[in-house]
């Protein structure tokens, strides 16, 4: 397997924890009492919107090839600690 292929493998791997992690707060969610559940959802709808834009960079990864992804890997990287600090953050609230 090249490097390439086991970074995407990773990427598509966190995607799908935090997907499983979402709904685990989502359904955390349902017991709180109203005035926290407005405050956590809205966490929630960050956290999905960020992670579906972190589907479309790593879509943009797929299509780039074994050399060019080189290129743009910082840049994922960067991106990708960010959403992980903010995924963890909103988790501490659960």
């Amino acid at each position: 397997m090249s490097e390439f292929d086991s970074y995407k493998q990773q990427l598509e791997a966190q995607l799908e924890e935090w997907d499983a992690e979402i709904r685990l707060m989502e359904a955390r969610l349902k017991k709180e009492a109203a005035t926290e559940k407005v405050q956590q959802q809205k966490e929630i709808e960050k956290l999905k919107g960020a992670i579906e834009e972190s589907k479309g960079k790593l879509q943009e990864l797929k299509g780039s090839g074994d050399e060019a992804w080189k290129t743009m890997k910082e840049g994922l990287d960067k991106a990708w600690n960010e959403l992980n600090t903010s995924f963890k953050e909103a988790k501490s609230k659960f």
